[in-house]
């Protein structure tokens, strides 16, 4: 008998050794940046799936939309296609339905995503902005915020 799962002990095997090396300082402060990151966009954290359908008040923006990388929304045919391995997708900030404590409607930035699965570089092409222009704001190839 006994309970052997690790939360239940307290003895080497769940004891966590917090004097880190460079390499997993540098992974604990990047890990920290993006829960910071989460907690600083509500589009990151919505409480309700995606529709993927422009919502009422947003100014025509979609909650949710998935590009190729050379910039064009995905099709359906796009989606069959077995050599996708590099996408990209929109979270249009404008385009929450949720609101805060006081029941005002939350808004935020627009966030492009790009998720390259493939084994080489993969260059994207962003689609336009309006005025405004997109910032890298976590780049997990040089690990940095």
């Amino acid at each position: 008998g006994g309970n052997n799962n690790v939360y239940a002990q307290d003895n080497e095997i769940s004891w966590v050794n917090w004097n880190l090396d460079e390499r997993k300082q540098a992974f604990h402060d990047f890990t920290r940046g993006l829960i910071h990151l989460r907690d600083a966009h509500p589009s990151l954290g919505r409480p309700r799936f995606f529709q993927g359908k422009k919502v009422r008040g947003s100014g025509g923006v979609e909650d949710l939309a998935w590009f190729r990388p050379d910039g064009q929304p995905m099709s359906d045919d796009d989606w069959e296609e077995g050599w996708h391995s590099s996408i990209a997708m929109r979270l249009g900030g404008k385009a929450l339905v949720e609101v805060d404590a006081e029941g005002n409607r939350l808004v935020d930035d627009d966030l492009f995503l790009l998720l390259n699965g493939h084994f080489e570089p993969v260059t994207f092409c962003l689609p336009p902005q309006g005025d405004d222009q997109w910032t890298v704001i976590v780049d997990t190839a040089t690990g940095e915020i």
